[in-house]
């Protein structure tokens, strides 16, 4: 989770380690072999990921407000889809636990050109089970870009919204969530 990853990360801060993930063994790991191809080795400035912000704090940084932006529109249809009676939401995509979370992932195009992708959860009882909103919204891109490449990946937004009690009809934002960003990108160092 963020939260977590924050946390490790701001205890090591001071050493800036290197991060080892092994993601796939390719060889027989039941033999405690391990060959370089199996693990991915990433340094601290690319793994570092930032906590919530105030929207104050961003405005150096437009690839982050961009994604803030997005998320919050994003939000606010959702909060207006769930006001209403004309949806499935909470009956089929979400009939597991009913809370919808959101997410918008930012991928910079060959050309240079951001484009933004949103994505939500889905927990239907089928045999595939549950996907979260970051995972849908990572295949979204993937389906949009066959040849998208992780470095492509920018930032992702993830944001909890609950369904609207009668008192937030309208549209009211809700204020949970967070960010998380590589401090690589251009134009953003964590503060």
């Amino acid at each position: 989770s963020p939260a977590r990853n924050h946390a490790i990360q701001a205890a090591l801060r001071t050493y800036r380690p290197n991060y080892y993930h092994c993601w796939q063994l390719k060889t027989f790991w039941h033999e405690s072999k391990i060959v370089d191809s199996d693990i991915e080795i990433h340094s601290f400035e690319e793994m570092e990921t930032v906590p919530a912000l105030s929207t104050k704090q961003l405005q150096d940084k437009p690839l982050v407000m961009q994604v803030v932006d997005e998320i919050k529109s994003f939000s606010i249809e959702m909060i207006r889809v769930l006001s209403g009676d004309n949806h499935d939401i909470q009956k089929f995509w979400l009939r597991k636990t009913h809370k919808p979370v959101l997410a918008v992932l930012a991928v910079q195009l060959p050309n240079g050109r951001l484009k933004l992708y949103r994505g939500t959860n889905m927990e239907v009882s089928m045999p595939t089970g549950s996907l979260c909103a970051e995972r849908n919204v990572i295949g979204t891109a993937l389906a949009d870009n066959p040849g998208l490449r992780r470095q492509d990946l920018k930032a992702i937004a993830v944001l909890s919204v609950p369904k609207p009690s009668k008192q937030e009809k309208g549209g009211r934002m809700v204020r949970s969530g967070s960010v998380a960003s590589y401090s690589s990108l251009p134009g953003f160092a964590p503060d």
